[in-house]
């Protein structure tokens, strides 16, 4: 049941057809209808689901049976067995009070006599680890909490780190749409773990820059106030897919006279295309996606963009990017003295970080890494706060009985047929975009589920226990 909600999610972000799908472009176009049916078929599905369920609880489970036939007798049986423990109390209990009264022993057969437990004077770490070790016991005997804690314990230590290495408003201030300008991150890319799957690799991203000596670069002095630039930008592409862009940085340093440039690029079989020459002022890019729209025809002939052209094997009929050492050949004469030429070279590819990037050039790892603390925290908090209040409500069914317990009972049973996701979905979109109200839909509509029917079944055992028999007894 739970996984037919989630199916909302899943429609809606792998762009799937279905009712999700059709639930979420309900609520952008505010088709309250339609939003309202679709929650009403979810209920639906789910009462059905229930009512399965539980006839078939009645035809498999030999303790489940339908009707009240057996009430007098369990009324009883239950009469009898309050009345034999209450002896057995009473008993244990005078035992007691013969072993802690001066001077006297306890008598009589060894099944009769009372453990007095002696107050526990370790330190309190010692004396709770001492106390926890049945419970840690059975954790580690369970694979599936050893797993579930460790998974916890990840995200608690990389939440911590992400809280102190990324402030918030660091994080806030990188993630404003106009603050993101990084020419160095790919639009839309991969993360960069995705080439451990796939026979075929994706290119990263490709930087060469002058100015942190990954690229070569000699000035040549040719009068008093004239000097020859010239910048060599090779890498080397092994990749059978083309990238995304490929971009030229020029940085000049000049006071009146601008720097006359030549640019040109090299295939790895040799051929050069020219780019023609151009005055730059202190900073000048070339996109090449536009300048190869200039190119001739016959070059970019079968080709999907004009920049594939730079890449593109010149055999006849070859769409596939050609393998080797690339070089971006830069050109440039300086007009002053102390004047100078830098160049960046940046070919973006398909793949970037450990989670990719968004239409906005925005690492997808800020985003991941901010919202574990903000997902524990909410997640502690509904799930603290539903607890306790499932409990107590559990706790009032299962001691009162009668008119409470069948109100509480029927109330549940109403809630778990509401689909929570849809219903917190709705709200987020037409009513509030507030994180403290969607968590207070979710701590609501979590209250009256099927833990409920679960804590009053433990609790009914609970309240025919010794000690409660014995407060009774007592009044």
């Amino acid at each position: 049941i739970t996984l037919w909600q989630g199916s909302i999610a899943l429609e809606y972000f792998y762009n799937w057809p279905g009712i999700g799908s059709l639930l979420i472009t309900s609520i952008w176009r505010l088709q309250r209808g339609v939003v309202m049916g679709i929650i009403v078929i979810f209920a639906y599905v789910l009462v059905i689901t229930v009512f399965v369920l539980d006839i078939a609880y009645a035809l498999v489970d030999p303790r489940v049976r339908i009707g009240s036939s057996n009430l007098k007798i369990r009324s009883v049986s239950k009469r009898i067995s309050i009345r034999s423990r209450l002896g057995r109390l009473r008993k244990q209990i005078n035992l007691k009070k013969r072993a802690d009264a001066p001077g006297i022993q306890s008598s009589g057969d060894q099944s009769d006599t009372v453990e007095v437990k002696t107050k526990d004077r370790r330190p309190g770490i010692l004396s709770w680890l001492t106390r926890s070790k049945p419970t840690l016991g059975e954790i580690i005997r369970s694979p599936s909490a050893v797993v579930g804690l460790t998974i916890i314990l990840i995200l608690v230590i990389a939440s911590i780190y992400t809280i102190i290495a990324i402030p918030v408003e660091d994080a806030i201030q990188f993630w404003r749409p106009e603050q993101t300008e990084n020419y160095q991150v790919p639009v839309l890319a991969n993360p960069a773990w995705v080439n451990f799957f796939r026979r075929e690799k994706l290119p990263p991203t490709i930087n060469k820059n002058t100015m942190n000596g990954t690229a070569e670069k000699e000035t040549t002095p040719v009068s008093e106030e004239v000097s020859e630039v010239n910048i060599s930008l090779r890498f080397n592409y092994p990749y059978s897919v083309f990238p995304d862009e490929v971009n030229l940085y020029l940085t000049a340093d000049y006071e009146d006279k601008r720097p006359l440039v030549w640019v040109s690029w090299v295939q790895p079989d040799g051929r050069e295309i020219d780019f023609g020459d151009s005055v730059i002022s202190s900073t000048h890019t070339y996109r090449f996606a536009n300048e190869a729209r200039q190119l001739p025809r016959e070059m970019r002939k079968g080709l999907s963009l004009p920049l594939h052209a730079l890449f593109a094997n010149p055999e006849e009929g070859s769409v596939d990017p050609l393998t080797g050492t690339y070089e971006l050949r830069v050109r440039g004469m300086t007009f002053e003295e102390k004047a100078d030429l830098n160049a960046e070279l940046v070919v973006l590819g398909k793949v970037y970080g450990l989670a990719g990037s968004d239409d906005q050039r925005r690492d997808l790892i800020i985003p991941l890494l901010w919202g574990m603390p903000v997902a524990l925290t909410l997640g502690f908090l509904g799930a603290l706060c539903a607890s306790l209040i499932t409990v107590i409500i559990a706790a009032v069914s299962a001691w009162y009985g009668g008119w409470v317990d069948i109100l509480v009972q029927r109330f549940t049973e109403i809630n778990m047929i509401l689909p929570t996701l849809a219903i917190a979905i709705t709200v987020f979109f037409i009513y509030s975009k507030s994180v403290w109200v969607i968590l207070g839909v979710f701590v609501i509509l979590s209250i009256f589920n099927t833990s409920v029917k679960n804590y009053r079944a433990i609790l009914l055992q609970e309240k025919e226990a010794p000690y409660i028999e014995a407060a009774r007894a007592y009044g």
